[in-house]
């Protein structure tokens, strides 16, 4: 990929991030943080099916940055298709809820003196430990 391509790329994903930081703000103003979990309503009561929801079994099984990595692809794909679903209201409940999680599992892993893992930092499109 050239140069020219990537840097179109980097400016797509932070016009992307961009929308999804207005969205949040958004939901964050409509909704308390009780309302947001998405096993809470009535539209999502599968998530919890059998007594436990999906996404602690998948933080259970992951490592700390693969969870992460998780929850922020999460962040992207519900800021990036809001908007043509037709479903905007119910996707930004789902951006701000991975949103969420995604800040609970770093600040998680800061409080963590233990932890062994490197964060990667992204640099021009370059993955650095």
């Amino acid at each position: 990929m050239d140069e020219s391509t990537k840097k179109q790329k980097y400016k797509e994903i932070d016009r992307l991030l961009r929308r999804a930081n207005s969205l949040l703000d958004a939901v964050y103003t409509l909704h308390t943080s009780e309302t947001r979990s998405m096993s809470r309503d009535a539209q999502s009561s599968y998530y919890d099916v059998g007594g436990i929801e999906t996404l602690d079994i998948i933080k259970a099984k992951l490592p700390p940055e693969q969870y992460k990595g998780y929850l922020l692809g999460n962040v992207i794909k519900y800021s990036s298709r809001c908007n043509h679903k037709g479903k905007l209201v119910r996707d930004a409940e789902k951006l701000a809820n991975y949103s969420e999680w995604h800040v609970e599992a770093v600040k998680e892993q800061e409080n963590d003196k233990e932890s062994t893992t490197t964060p990667l930092e992204v640099h021009d499109g370059t993955f650095n430990k």
